[in-house]
Parts: structure tokens; C-alpha cells; sequence
């Protein structure tokens, strides 16, 4: 059981504390992840220790990245390693705020999970935008959608074979959705994980929030946000 009421009041607490600085950033994060509820607490309390408050803006996992990179808005409250490659804009805070496991969902299918060339024979299902799975589903038989109770209801519907997502995300749609009999195959795919990212524009911000997030890090913060979150 998830404590809520934990959540409820670090929610409320860090919303109603007062932004010494009075300056704000808007972040976005993937509209419907359930990791993103966590990473953002997490940044909320970083924020809050250099006195800047955060408004945290729910898009599509594409649309999230193009407003990002063009600086619409000032930045991701988490991606993997690595998406700085192709949106060059963004810049990664060397802090990992915590680690994500991509698992393959199903419900007629079932097979042994060895890496990514184990999905080649299925028709998949991802959501546009989450890149860990589209960088490694590339010339394969997929399907890229904009949100996960589409996912869900084609799987159910047995218009895919398997959704490829992040396990937390994916169940929290998965209990949205009430589809029966879809389950995840072992082993996870891949475990990554996942950094906070700038627009270029907020440099001036990047050692402050490093070192933010690294004492949170070093005394346990992080870890303890997760893991009442886990129970």
C-alpha cells in the first residue's frame, strides 16, 4: 500500500512553502507516468533548498521533448541518459534521481525475455516519444501512440502482442485502464537511470541544483522519497 497521506502532505508543504528568491521554472514531464509523480517531489524539494519553485506541466512524451529543447519551457523533470544526443539543448544534471525498469506487458504472448532482438517476432506497442524504446525498436513491427490507455485497450484487444514501457508508469495505466489478464514477462529489459535535464538557458542554475540534489543524495533523501512511495 502506498502511504498517500505522506505524499498528500509533502505535496501540500513543499506548494505552500515560501520561494525565498520568488523565481519560478516550468517544468514538463510524460503525461500519465507514474514515475514522474516521485521525480517530481524529488525536484520539488531540490527547488525549494536554492529558493525557486517549480510548475510541473504534463505533455505527450514527444511534445514534452520539443518544448523542451526549443525552450518553450525550462526543462525535463527526468529522461535517460543520453537524450541530450539528439536535443542538443538540454542539459543533463549529474545526479541520478533514480533508476526505471523497462519490462515487456502482455497477455496472449510468452516467451523468455533475452534483450531486445527477443521482440523482433511481435507486433509492439510503445508510446511516441519514450525514446529507450524507440531508439531500440528500430525496423521492428510497432506502434508508437500518445497515451497509455490507448496502449492498453489494443492489448487487451489483441491488436498488439506486447507493450514495451516503464514498469511503474505501465502499471499505474494498466489499473487506470481495468484490462484483465495482462501481466509482465521476466526478466526486465533494460534498468536505466534517470537524470533531470535544463534548457541551456538555466546554466546559471545547474551548479546550484547539482549540489541540491547531491546532498539529498548523499543523505538518504532520495532513496527514502522512493521508498515510501514503494510500500
Amino acid at each position: 500500500m502506498k502511504s498517500w497521506h505522506y505524499f498528500l502532505f509533502l505535496g501540500i508543504s513543499l506548494w505552500m512553502s515560501p520561494i525565498v528568491m520568488g523565481k519560478q521554472l516550468e517544468l514538463v514531464t510524460i503525461q500519465g507516468s507514474g514515475i514522474a509523480e516521485i521525480t517530481s517531489l524529488i525536484l520539488r524539494q531540490a527547488y525549494k533548498q536554492i529558493g525557486i519553485g517549480l510548475t510541473i506541466t504534463y505533455l505527450p512524451a514527444q511534445r514534452a521533448l520539443i518544448e523542451s529543447n526549443e525552450g518553450i519551457v525550462d526543462g525535463e523533470v527526468h529522461r535517460i541518459l543520453g537524450i541530450e544526443k539528439r536535443y542538443p539543448n538540454l542539459i543533463r544534471i549529474p545526479v541520478s534521481i533514480w533508476h526505471m525498469k523497462g519490462v515487456v506487458f502482455t497477455k496472449n504472448v510468452t516467451f523468455e525475455v533475452k534483450g531486445w532482438q527477443s521482440l523482433e517476432p511481435y507486433r509492439i506497442g510503445t508510446l511516441r516519444g519514450v525514446k529507450f524504446v524507440e531508439n531500440n525498436t528500430q525496423g521492428m513491427n510497432r506502434l508508437r501512440v500518445r497515451d497509455y490507455t490507448q496502449l492498453f485497450l489494443m492489448l487487451a484487444d489483441n491488436r498488439l502482442d506486447i507493450v514495451v514501457l516503464a514498469q511503474l508508469s505501465g502499471l499505474k495505466a494498466l489499473k487506470a485502464t481495468k484490462a484483465e489478464g495482462i501481466r509482465i514477462l521476466s526478466p526486465p529489459l533494460t534498468v536505466l537511470k534517470l537524470y533531470h535535464y535544463l534548457h541551456r538557458k538555466n546554466l546559471h542554475l545547474i551548479p546550484e541544483i547539482t549540489k541540491a540534489l547531491k546532498e539529498m543524495e548523499q543523505q538518504g533523501k532520495i532513496r527514502a522519497i522512493w521508498q515510501q512511495y514503494l510500500k
